[in-house]
């Protein structure tokens, strides 16, 4: 079963408005652990108390590196290094072992760092020696395609000249080095990977959404991935997915329809007759 994580319209994330209608969506508006208690209960009324499972699951929120708002950065609200384990003890029960959860918000895989301030000139950061698959598929990312990570309003676009080997550098000396909990969202995606015994897929810069007021209704408003994309594996593996990656859109069911049929829309681009239009909207995170 496909089922999405919204964190409502206060948040200002782009949904219809008949999202609130949709039979599998929770609203996680007023925080998550009250929203997650009842996912279980969601689940069985949608299936008829089959005890129905989450095949792909889709967080559809703001984001930090390390952070989930769901919906906001208060202690109710904010999934980060001190509550993840917590998080996805609540979600587990509900999905299928090895199932896809897409985090779909800004910057949640990227490490938040300052490019100015690595590695040897802070002695408090500990040298770490990180395995083949993170070195390659997640460090090595950025020597195919490299952009300035680091902050939260950093460009999805590929640098080039001076910035490109001015941020190769940096990724050189971060690559060595173990960076705090806070901010760490390698760290973080690799932890619910491992929690959920599921596989993680974030991005690391913005994601921009798109906004759509047809009255048919779709799964999500993100469309495709900007910047770098990963799959975060339970067992600790990365595997990097490209950059800008495209992705599907689902139509979801209202209450009282079937679950039957989701129609998926072509990968890598949006027609006319999609549920969504073209315009652009920048997911920036709301202000702390």
């Amino acid at each position: 079963m496909r089922f999405a994580i919204w964190s409502g319209a206060a948040s200002r994330i782009t949904m219809p408005t008949s999202m609130e209608k949709a039979r599998h969506v929770l609203n996680v508006r007023h925080g998550w652990r009250g929203a997650l208690g009842r996912l279980r209960e969601v689940l069985d009324w949608n299936n008829a108390g089959a005890g129905n499972q989450i095949t792909k699951l889709e967080i559809n929120c703001h984001g930090l590196p390390g952070r989930l708002l769901l919906p906001d950065l208060s202690a109710k609200g904010v999934v980060d290094h001190t509550s993840v384990q917590e998080f996805a003890g609540m979600l587990k029960p509900n999905l299928v072992k090895g199932a896809l959860i897409e985090l779909l918000a800004c910057s949640v895989a990227g490490v938040e760092f300052s490019v100015d301030d690595l590695g040897p000139t802070d002695s408090n950061t500990p040298k770490v020696t990180y395995s083949r698959s993170i070195l390659d598929e997640y460090w090595g990312a950025y020597d195919v395609a490299p952009t300035l990570i680091g902050h939260t309003d950093a460009p999805a676009t590929i640098q080039t000249g001076v910035q490109a080997r001015r941020t190769r550098a940096n990724i050189a000396i971060a690559r060595q080095y173990e960076w705090r909990a806070e901010g760490n969202g390698l760290r973080f995606c690799l932890a619910l990977a491992a929690a959920t015994g599921c596989v993680v897929r974030a991005s690391d810069v913005l994601q921009w959404e798109t906004d759509g007021n047809d009255p048919r209704i779709a799964v999500d408003a993100i469309g495709n991935w900007e910047g770098h994309v990963w799959d975060f594996h339970p067992d600790g593996r990365v595997k990097y997915l490209g950059m800008d990656v495209p992705r599907s859109q689902g139509h979801i069911a209202f209450s009282g329809d079937h679950l039957a049929s989701v129609g998926i829309r072509p990968m890598g681009g949006i027609e006319a007759n999609s549920p969504l239009r073209g315009q652009r909207l920048n997911r920036v995170p709301l202000a702390v």
